[in-house]
């Protein structure tokens, strides 16, 4: 059985098509209290944020393999880690992202179907899809926990029981055992698990550039602000020329790109001076350090080659690995691919001597385009 790719979290109850015997065929008064406790509870968090770890077992109890994730749920919406997958869902889509392939997978969230996703996590699915029995309780560690049996009501499943540890004083659930019908069994254990831990909405936008201040003024118009949202974009949203006339609403938006008139350098900051007293004030953008360090390209591919001496030909081999400090910080002209290689910083906007810059706050080093990188 492999890793289901829609990452049921802890219930991940599987489709099959082999026969199984029920064991039973009632259900137990005691363990429907434990399951709807459990329940509740969960629905009165209003964010969870858990560890688990995910172990498989032949039938002869040895261990096959072990991984570890990690799941935040907010209401009907969830990310989850896990064993080098990345699973997204706002509610209606589900994004699965997997990192070694770096493919997408795209779904429509389907609340019909059998399968317990997060989001029916802890909600009363076992009434309708399950047999339950309370076993009785025991000791894991210092941890008092009791046991519950499900038993699916469906027969073609391809597992014939799943065992439940619930963590008998906090009323959550710390385990699960999926006891597949060819002799596998599939453990998930929650190591780590916190409630109502701050998860603030937000909304991503990319727009072209230029369209930025038109895309701010929508969001404050509509209250997203207000609301709690957080706006989360491109660079180019928050374009240096035009962030002061977007107003303090833009206060706060974070965004990712290669240049901020505010980068902290030396060269950069004579680069917005000269700039600035060019273009009767002007703060430059990123299309102005582009055009700035196309230029510086040029300049050191002709002085090598004699005023482009070999031609064509002879500039492109001189303009390949160029490696210099531009305002942006240092970049190199990839001798493959042709293309810059910089930094992406991640950045934030503050108000910096009553003005609004792109504060930068971390970076990714040495971006290469994703599609030409090795």
């Amino acid at each position: 059985m492999k890793t289901p790719l829609a990452l049921l979290f802890l219930f991940t109850l599987l489709v099959g098509s082999t026969n199984a015997q029920t064991k039973s065929t009632k259900n137990d008064p005691e363990a429907k209290k434990i399951l709807d406790a459990v329940s509740a509870r969960f629905k009165s968090f209003a964010t969870v944020q858990a560890s688990f770890t995910y172990k498989v077992e032949n039938a002869a109890g040895k261990v096959l393999s072990t991984k570890s994730g990690t799941i935040l749920m907010k209401g009907t919406r969830y990310k989850l880690s896990f064993g080098g997958q990345e699973i997204f869902c706002n509610g209606n889509t589900v994004w699965n992202y997997d990192k070694a392939a770096n493919e997408v997978t795209i779904n429509t969230l389907d609340a019909s179907s059998g399968m317990i996703t997060p989001q029916k996590l802890f909600s009363n699915f076992y009434d309708k899809d399950f047999f339950y029995l309370l076993n009785g309780e025991k000791k894991v560690g210092a941890r008092l926990v009791q046991e519950i049996q499900l038993t699916p009501v469906d027969k073609s499943k391809n597992f014939h029981t799943v065992y439940l540890l619930i963590d008998k004083n906090a009323k959550t659930m710390y385990s699960t055992k999926v006891m597949e019908n060819a002799g596998n069994r599939y453990s998930y254990t929650v190591t780590n698990l916190k409630s109502n831990l701050p998860a603030a909405d937000a909304l991503f936008v990319f727009v072209p550039s230029g369209a930025g201040a038109a895309v701010m003024k929508q969001f404050l118009e509509r209250g997203l602000d207000k609301a709690g949202i957080k706006l989360i974009a491109t660079g180019d949203v928050t374009d240096d020329d035009q962030l002061n006339d977007m107003g303090e609403g833009a206060l706060g938006v974070v965004t990712a790109h290669h240049y901020s008139a505010a980068h902290p350098s030396a060269l950069n900051k004579k680069f917005v001076e000269a700039f600035k007293k060019a273009n009767n004030g002007l703060r430059p953008n990123f299309m102005a350090v582009g055009g700035y360090d196309g230029m510086r390209v040029i300049y050191e591919a002709l002085k090598n080659t004699k005023g482009g001496q070999g031609g064509g030909e002879a500039m492109l081999v001189a303009m390949k690995g160029q490696i210099f400090e531009s305002p942006r910080g240092q970049i190199y002209i990839d001798a493959q691919t042709r293309d810059v290689v910089h930094n992406i910083y991640l950045r934030k906007v503050e108000k910096k001597e009553g003005q609004l810059y792109n504060v930068e706050f971390d970076a990714i080093k040495d971006m290469k385009d994703p599609g030409k990188a090795k």
